[in-house]
């Protein structure tokens, strides 16, 4: 399996507001953020281009895990817990989130 990048919703959205686009491979996203994103028309042209992982077991309790660690939000937790589990690094403009150890992430301060 070759690595992804893992989008949170900021980054994703900052990519719609700045008419960006984003190569057809190569990123993934949570569940979370399409369930956050769900209604935007430009976001769902996107959707066939991202790699969508599901919550599971192992997951959820790495997520329960960084919820405590960290004081995240369930959304971060999940965002995270889904880069981690998988090995993606995660592209993000939440600097809480790049604080995460063994997290391999990118942040991005000018969506700030």
């Amino acid at each position: 399996m070759s690595k992804k990048v893992l989008l949170d919703t900021d980054t994703i959205l900052y990519a719609i507001h700045h008419n960006l686009s984003l190569p057809s491979q190569g990123y993934a996203i949570s569940i979370i953020t399409e369930i956050e994103l769900h209604s935007s028309s430009k976001f769902q042209e996107m959707m066939p281009f991202f790699k969508v992982y599901k919550i599971n077991k192992v997951i959820r309790k790495k997520s329960k895990e960084l919820e405590r660690r960290y004081g995240f939000s369930f959304y971060e937790s999940v965002i995270c817990a889904t880069a981690l589990i998988h090995d993606n690094m995660l592209l993000t403009a939440n600097r809480r989130l790049s604080t995460v150890s063994n997290l391999n992430s990118f942040l991005i301060q000018s969506l700030q």
